[in-house]
């Protein structure tokens, strides 16, 4: 190679060597860039989570939301955000925004989370409404239920649940009293102990209450029968010796105690708890023995073992439920033993009267209320939620500090250190009401409608136009002589509940709102700027009576009608509307036409006779009669509904 070519291979060398030297360098740069970017980023997705942090604590929810949305739109699969964000929703009770962010949340956040946002979805999205009976008001130190204590009619078996009643025990230090649902005390604080009565024959009784203060000959117990109280003990107690009263499991077979007295007893159809005993009978002292037997429970029907002795303790099957308790932890399994609500709740209840237990020990015991009213009551940790029958949560944790039974609705609950009481609403018949009446505004026909009343004093029509309904109300408004009518126009929005409008040739005078009642009918009121004379009561008034329109339906026609018969019911009509007599028609200026006749209104009562007031034609097939009036504007109604 000649060495002339040397020096080439060297130039070609060092531009390969410079290309590849700035290639790096430009790389180094991009990723430098990059980096500087993605440290921004990570930056701004920091500081909007603290953003947010911050505005909740300072209770800014407004704020705090759109930060935590920030924070999701720049990285949308951490899951931080999404669970700050419920946090927010939980925080102002917008349960429903929660569970949609828990479902958005499923479809972004890495699979090992989903599970999370699963279980917040069905945590907050069956939440129900509620509104308050009694403001949280009342201060007590508890509001409890006692146990069910009709011994005639149940056995002990099915008596393991609480006794509902529109009362509830209140508990103020060692004084005791029943208040109501209505937040009203039925009795005042002068009792140490209130118990469930037998309220079969022939006691009768609801409650038995033992006074704090006692007079000597005097009995010690007031009894509330119904709404009355007695200053006495109850009249009578049931005998109960020839009832079941204790089931229990003995040696592979359903006993009772009462059969060791001679009787004999079928076991209830319903399921009940057992517990399983063991060694001998001790005849001599029946109930003794029993009481100090250890077994624990089952779950028996009709003599046959569903489940086996699993159980520490057991509650009365209420509502298709059984409260169960396991190490010291409760649930609730359905009558086939299947686990509903998982065991690992704490006891709800502190008033159980347990009558199996030995004399010498505590008779109150923690246990569990039954399902009442299609929910549970549950705590744990001191946190209280309220859940349907199928254990999702209606209530969550945190609203409340204490929740009670369900009650013909309603609940007694604990917010604030005071006691309230809160009615519920189901959210799935809250969907089919809301359902229910959006059907019925979505069907709210076209056409015309009157008075529900039958008066005529003013039109409502619905037309539908380019796939829109558009409404217009002539509307006639006295001033004084004077009568004068107005047109008012608005675009019928089926998304809508109540539609409001105001006039305009009265410059606003009138403001009108329609509200839908069903397909057929309407509610419209009127207020009006200035006072004008009620359509109604003839006096002067801002606030009209509200009216309720009704469609018109198709009616049968009028082809029998005679010409004087048609004229005479034209008159009536004008007559009517104005209060006079001195409206007529007359035959002679009645003339036939294609679909009826054609009549001519006039007027006697004035200085002139037989003024024109109006041509009128009548449609002799449906009844309908139209006018155009002064101002151009035509308005109709049937004959035969006045007739």
């Amino acid at each position: 190679m000649p060495n002339s070519e040397k020096p080439k291979k060297k130039e070609k060398k060092f531009i390969f060597v410079a290309l590849a030297g700035m290639l790096v360098i430009i790389a180094v740069i991009v990723a430098g860039i990059w980096v500087t970017k993605e440290n921004q980023v990570k930056k701004q997705y920091q500081d909007h989570l603290a953003s947010g942090q911050k505005y909740l604590e300072e209770l800014n929810y407004e704020s705090a939301e759109d930060s935590y949305l920030k924070a999701i739109a720049i990285d949308p699969k951490k899951t931080e955000p999404y669970l700050k964000l419920i946090d927010t929703y939980i925080a102002q009770e917008k349960y429903d925004d929660a569970a949609k962010i828990a479902k958005q949340a499923q479809k972004k956040v890495p699979e090992k989370d989903v599970e999370e946002f699963q279980k917040l979805e069905q945590e907050y999205d069956s939440v129900i409404n509620y509104e308050w009976v009694v403001e949280p008001t009342i201060e007590a130190d508890d509001i409890y239920y006692v146990r069910m204590n009709d011994k005639a009619q149940e056995s002990e078996n099915e008596r393991r649940k609480q006794y509902l009643s529109d009362y509830a025990i209140i508990q103020q230090g060692d004084r005791l009293g029943l208040i109501g649902m209505d937040g009203m005390m039925r009795t005042g604080m002068d009792y140490t102990l209130i118990y469930a009565s037998a309220t079969s024959e022939p006691s009768n009784a609801d409650y038995v209450m033992e006074k704090i203060d006692k007079i000597d000959g005097m009995p010690g117990c007031d009894a509330l029968y119904g709404e009355e109280i007695y200053y006495s003990t109850v009249e009578g107690v049931p005998d109960i010796s020839e009832h079941a009263q204790y089931f229990f499991y003995y040696q592979g077979t359903l006993h009772n105690l009462e059969e060791w007295a001679g009787f004999t007893f079928q076991a209830p159809e319903q399921v009940i708890p057992v517990k399983d005993v063991e060694g001998t009978v001790d005849e001599s002292n029946l109930y003794e023995w029993f009481r100090n037997q250890k077994g624990k429970y089952g779950l028996c029907k009709e003599g046959t073992m569903i489940t086996d002795f699993i159980y520490d303790e057991c509650g009365s099957v209420s509502e298709g439920l059984i409260a169960v308790q396991k190490d010291n932890k409760w649930g609730y399994v359905n009558e086939d033993g299947k686990e509903i609500i998982p065991i690992e709740n704490d006891a709800s209840w502190q008033q159980f009267k347990d009558e199996t237990h030995n004399t010498t020990q505590e008779a109150m015991v923690s246990f569990c209320y039954a399902a009442s009213g299609g929910y549970v009551t549950l705590v744990k940790d001191d946190q209280w939620k309220l859940v349907n029958l199928k254990g999702n949560t209606v209530i969550p944790t945190g609203v409340f500090e204490t929740i009670r039974p369900v009650y013909d609705g309603k609940c007694w609950v604990k917010k604030d250190g005071r006691w309230g009481v809160i009615q519920i609403s189901d959210k799935k018949e809250e969907t089919e009401k809301t359902e229910e009446k959006k059907s019925a505004q979505m069907s709210i026909a076209t056409g015309e409608y009157k008075f529900a009343s039958g008066e005529l004093l003013s039109e409502f029509h619905i037309a539908e136009e380019n796939g829109k309904k558009n409404c217009d109300l002539m509307f006639w408004h006295n001033s004084g002589a004077a009568m004068a009518d107005e047109d008012f126009y608005f675009e019928w929005n089926d998304q809508q509940s109540t539609y409001e409008v105001q006039g305009k040739s009265s410059r606003n005078m009138f403001h009108i709102t329609f509200t839908p009642i069903d397909d057929k009918s309407i509610k419209i009121e009127v207020v009006c700027n200035e006072e004008f004379f009620d359509w109604k009561t003839g006096e002067k008034s801002k606030s009209w009576s509200s009216e309720v329109y009704t469609k018109v339906e198709e009616t049968t026609g009028i082809q029998d009608w005679s010409v004087t018969e048609i004229g005479n019911a034209v008159a009536k009509h004008y007559n009517t509307i104005n209060h006079s007599e001195d409206y007529v028609v007359f035959d002679e200026e009645s003339t036939q036409t294609e679909s009826g006749y054609e009549v001519i209104v006039r007027y006697q009562g004035g200085t002139v006779a037989n003024v024109l007031v109006t041509t009128v034609t009548v449609d002799t097939k449906t009844g309908k009669a139209t006018t155009t009036d002064t101002f151009g504007k035509s308005w109709s109604w049937y004959l035969q509904e006045e007739a």
